[in-house]
């Protein structure tokens, strides 16, 4: 549905015919341009060059909403169609630092705005009610990890963006943070050879606030979730995760006296015999701390290290010095964060596929929580994939003194 497009129409008319002088020609390149529109792209002349754009509402404040309205107020194809946050004081900072129209509901905003799309940003229990809601109201859907809280709930998201037509993208930035892309690129391409064993580092910075870890912070939910859902996107999604081993501890007191891990390790097998392990916790001094390293057939390896602040370094009687690295995720994936939203625009205008689909914002869900059931049972967990079914877990427990094998749903 074009949007805005009588208003929009003369400031192009008249623009157009002071130029050509020609009212026949006006209609004529008008009745052009309308032809050539995606559905949900509207004729505009908003500001400075920008004329043709996608309308997207941004719900939810925090880093990553102001993070969100940042990059779409400098994307070429897409403009703020409005904010949405339930709290007055939110609402007030985002008008003030953006000056976009902000809304108490996704209804209000739809009401006055008309959106064409949708970049939600809130605490992830209210994922699914803002992505039926904003399916529901005609928009495609962008929205940060997790899709949902729950697998059967990621699943409904899906089945509803599918039954309104609508795509649903899930973001997993390393996807599409340039350093990664090369990394799988080399992979891809067999410059190492067969990947055989793959090792990643996440120590985050800054710490979360206690109070959001002990609301289901884990480091498996929340850290291992971004390092597995590359590792698939590494090895391929043909080559199958099978066998999921975790250990967790913690060393805040007050997640410990509650049984949340902020410090853990995994290892998961893959049906071809690759290895993958990574280490996650969560308050590292010196900065944001991503790294990844690939080991293949040919006795090769690839790896990604960390970006300084800047590339300076100092040789002197104390050796090497180089600048320290960056603080946050914001300064280290900015360029991923912007090939997002350029991916979105992409996937909406239909010139291109999603690349993280359901199955994958499925697959990373349930790989974590297979992680953190074998932290919290102390056991190997091996995945299943019964034919047209959802993946279940199996492990070896202990129940009376005997080891036992218990097989239960991932439908968590």
């Amino acid at each position: 549905m074009l949007r805005s497009l009588v208003g929009s129409e003369m400031c192009i008319r008249d623009s157009i015919n002071a130029e050509y002088g020609d009212d026949l020609a006006v209609t004529a390149m008008l009745a052009t341009i309308r032809s050539s529109l995606k559905p949900g792209v509207a004729i505009g002349v908003a500001t400075g060059h920008r004329s043709l754009s996608t309308q997207v509402l941004v719900i939810g404040g925090g880093r990553m909403g102001g993070m969100r309205l940042e990059m779409l107020s400098h994307a070429d194809r897409a403009e703020v169609a409005g904010f949405v946050d339930p709290s007055p004081e939110v609402r007030e900072s985002v008008a003030a630092k953006f000056n976009v129209p902000t809304f108490e509901s996704i209804d209000q905003a739809v009401s006055s705005r008309q959106p064409d799309a949708a970049w939600v940003c809130a605490p992830t229990p209210s994922h699914v009610g803002l992505i039926k809601a904003a399916a529901g109201a005609g928009m495609h859907v962008a929205v940060e990890k997790p899709v949902a809280a729950s697998l059967l709930d990621i699943i409904d998201c899906y089945d509803t963006c599918d039954a309104a037509d609508k795509k649903l993208f899930c973001s997993f930035q390393r996807r599409f943070d340039p350093s990664y892309l090369a990394l799988a690129d080399k992979v891809h391409g067999g410059t190492i050879g067969a990947p055989l064993v793959v090792h990643t580092v996440f120590r985050d910075s800054p710490c979360p606030p206690v109070e959001f870890l002990k609301l289901g912070g884990d480091p498996f939910h929340d850290l291992f979730v971004h390092d597995i859902d590359y590792v698939r996107f590494l090895l391929g999604p043909e080559d199958r995760a099978v066998e999921v081993l975790a250990s967790g501890t913690s060393f805040i007191p007050e997640l410990r006296a509650i049984g949340v891990m902020d410090t853990a390790v995994t290892r998961v097998k893959f049906e071809s015999g690759a290895v993958y392990n990574g280490e996650f916790t969560r308050s590292s001094t010196y900065g944001y701390d991503q790294r990844c390293e690939v080991y293949g057939s040919s006795g090769s390896m690839a790896r990604i290290d960390n970006p300084s602040k800047t590339e300076c370094e100092v040789f002197d009687g104390r050796g090497a010095v180089r600048d320290q690295i960056v603080y946050s995720f914001l300064d280290r994936y900015p360029a991923a964060y912007k090939n997002e939203v350029e991916h979105f625009l992409d996937v909406i205008e239909d010139k291109a596929e999603l690349r993280v689909n359901k199955t994958d914002a499925t697959m990373a869900t349930v790989l974590s929580e297979a992680a953190l059931q074998s932290a919290k049972k102390d056991t190997v967990v091996k995945i299943r994939y019964p034919e047209g079914e959802l993946p279940e877990f199996e492990a070896i427990e202990m129940v009376d003194g005997q080891p036992s094998l218990t097989r239960w749903s991932s439908s968590f």
